[in-house]
């Protein structure tokens, strides 16, 4: 009888208790313990300073009647997911509450209720008497709590979740979520459950991938809210990104090649007011005397001519960014994070990588229209057959047809810059043999090349007649395919392939993921050409023959980023080629070459 009395005590209490008027980051330092399959480095009593932007983020938004929903694009070491499952924590302590939480898939769901969420929630010191006298009815994705309840599920079962109604709906990793086809994204689903609640919230929240996808598309449509921190020296108030990274003191004597043991000393954030020097020791304190901002404004001019700055966000809708150079881990110091991108430089996918996990921001991936004029700026002051400079390694590509061969040569510098040489047509394959040995002019002396890649794929099934060419070659001469989106499971791979139908004779094939490469060229190279970020950021750029001819530039126009609804139903941008495009393939596998050969020519420096 005693314990039903307590038990029954304990839920009026509950019901009845106010709000503690404290901050988030307050009452997490009273009442949560971070358990060692949370973070190791971090176990134990909460401390405040730990992403102290996400709990003021979530005060705002929870206590701002104006806002509904929140759409968070994150970076991997943000602690954003981390600061949600505490507010839940607090959400279930402080009031009658009905919480729907939804991820990707199932089993990240159960993950995430074994591991992170159930250890909080019995620790939670707010919370424990309560947990434990109902530990029982806690199941692995259904918690039936005193006075709430909680229900996780995978985007698969959204939909089923998303019956029940709901004071407070999370969304994680929304980029990741299957979308049916021909239906809105679950989110807007689970959305819809708040709206019979007069306070209720909807927080959503992912690490982005394409600019196209939910989460940068509902960043768009919100207030854009930036963590603007005090310069330690003048107190002007700024966001953290890589543009105000200084780093370039950092380079060998040569000019061009960075000192990664120095970057990691030395790299250093620079006011853009009073252009002090500000070092990741200050880091924690501007992180404590942070502010939060909208920043999604439009000007608009009255009869008068007044401007004025007005809301450009849909009502109700907050959105907030924040990337790993706020970060307070010891793997996200400044100078490991420019380490890091400048290490992407040239690699597609690694710098895809960079930019949704640290830098948090999506790929841009705009439809890609190349001009004539996009190929024309990068026109070099040298002709065909001749370099400019001297280069670490010249190379040749090839992309077979049925009935002939076209070719590019080019010379590549230690950061990946590429130069085109010269190209042409060959109609007997044995001909690229003597282009392969054409002497090419440099400043010192006569080159030739020094690796050379054909592509397989190519018209009338020519993959045999490839690795024939190559096997007595080998690795002199490479054979290569570029496999299309779900066909590419890595950027490149090796497999060990036979010579002929049916023979024991085998050579390596280099198989390469096609989009990335095409990404890099068409969009980093080509389209987003900027000679100066280039040079401050010693990233690989493209230079052609000054004497290129009209074919020359319309083949390398002959690829086009276009956007299509795929099998799924999602949003998707694909490549569409319109033929003759073989010498901007050429190209590309120049990419594709200098990717698997750079360890030997670009040294790691001391």
């Amino acid at each position: 009888m005693n314990s039903v009395r307590g038990f029954l005590k304990d839920i009026l209490k509950r019901v009845y208790r106010p709000f503690e008027k404290i901050a988030l980051e307050f009452w997490a330092e009273k009442n949560i313990v971070v358990s060692a399959k949370e973070s190791l480095d971090n176990s134990g009593p909460y401390k405040r300073h730990h992403a102290v932007y996400c709990p003021r983020i979530l005060d705002l938004f929870m206590n701002d009647p104006q806002w509904r929903t929140l759409v968070v694009m994150k970076s991997s070491q943000s602690g954003f997911t981390f600061h949600v499952l505490i507010l839940i924590c607090r959400k279930i302590a402080e009031c009658a509450t009905s919480i729907i939480y939804v991820i990707d898939s199932v089993p990240k769901a159960k993950d995430l209720s074994k591991v992170r969420l159930q250890p909080m929630l019995k620790s939670c010191k707010a919370l424990r008497i309560s947990i434990e006298a109902v530990e029982d009815a806690m199941n692995t994705l259904i918690y039936n709590l005193p006075n709430a309840i909680l229900r996780l599920a995978g985007s698969g079962s959204a939909g089923q979740v998303a019956s029940y109604p709901a004071d407070l709906v999370v969304g994680d990793e929304m980029d990741k979520w299957k979308k049916d086809k021909n239906e809105a994204h679950k989110w807007y689903l689970l959305t819809d459950r708040i709206k019979r609640s007069e306070n209720g919230k909807a927080i959503g929240f992912s690490t982005p991938t394409v600019e196209t996808a939910i989460t940068n598309e509902g960043f768009e449509a919100g207030s854009k809210h930036m963590i603007f921190c005090p310069c330690p020296h003048c107190g002007f108030k700024q966001v953290i990104d890589i543009d105000h990274m200084r780093f370039s003191h950092c380079k060998e004597a040569d000019g061009k090649t960075y000192n990664y043991k120095r970057i990691l000393r030395e790299t250093y954030m620079e006011c853009e007011s009073c252009n002090g020097k500000i070092v990741d020791d200050d880091k924690m304190e501007m992180m404590l005397n942070c502010e939060l901002r909208a920043t999604n404004y439009k000007e608009i001019e009255d009869e008068n001519e007044v401007k004025t700055l007005v809301e450009n966000w849909n009502p109700g809708e907050m959105s907030f960014h924040v990337s790993d150079f706020y970060s307070m881990h010891p793997s996200s110091t400044w100078g490991v994070l420019v380490m890091e991108f400048l290490k992407a430089q040239g690699k597609p996918k690694k710098l895809h990588a960079w930019t949704n996990g640290r830098a948090g921001r999506p790929v841009k991936q705009s439809v890609s229209n190349i001009s004539y004029k996009h190929i024309l700026r990068l026109r070099g002051s040298y002709k065909r057959g001749t370099l400019p400079i001297v280069p670490c390694v010249a190379t040749l590509q090839v992309d077979s047809q049925g009935d002939h061969q076209k070719w590019v040569s080019m010379a590549f510098l230690p950061n990946g810059t590429r130069y085109v040489i010269d190209y042409g047509i060959t109609i007997d394959r044995r001909e690229i043999k003597d282009v392969a040995k054409r002497a090419i002019k440099t400043p010192e002396k006569d080159i030739t090349v020094q690796n050379c890649i054909m592509d397989e794929g190519g018209k009338e099934g020519t993959s045999y007649e490839v690795r024939k060419f190559c096997l007595p070659l080998f690795p002199f001469f490479i054979p290569t395919k570029g496999r299309g989106r779900v066909q590419a499971k890595n950027t490149i791979h090796f497999s060990d392939s036979k010579v002929t139908k049916g023979g024991d004779e085998t050579i390596p094939v280099c198989h390469f993921d096609d989009d990335a490469f095409k990404r890099e060229l068409y969009i980093e190279l080509i389209k987003k050409h900027d000679p100066v970020r280039a040079q401050e950021f010693n990233q690989p750029r493209l230079f052609l023959p000054s004497d290129i001819d009209e074919e020359f530039v319309r083949e390398l126009c002959g690829e086009e980023l276009v956007r299509e609804i795929d099998e799924n139903g999602v949003e998707a941008f694909v490549w569409k080629s319109k033929p003759p495009n073989d010498y901007g393939d050429c190209i590309k596998m120049g990419g594709v070459l200098w990717n698997v050969i750079e360890h030997k020519y670009n040294k790691p420096p001391i």
